[in-house]
């Protein structure tokens, strides 16, 4: 199954939700821009099964480097 997550990035935290294909809101979460909060928050969304989109701000690079 593929996953969709969506990423509302702020300077020390991020909102962030994940769907299925079919729009079935299956996680959702607020977290600190931290390696351990953003692992936690996709622990059981493999990274080759989840397409990730995120807001562009001039804070994202960080977030993006530790996604991906």
């Amino acid at each position: 199954m593929m996953y969709f997550a969506g990423l509302d990035i702020h300077k020390a935290f991020t909102v962030g939700i994940i769907k299925t294909k079919e729009g079935e809101l299956v996680h959702k979460g607020k977290f600190e821009n931290t390696q351990e909060e953003i692992d936690k928050f996709f622990k059981d969304f493999p990274a080759d099964k989840t397409e990730v989109v995120m807001e562009s701000t001039c804070v994202w690079e960080h977030i993006y480097n530790k996604i991906s």
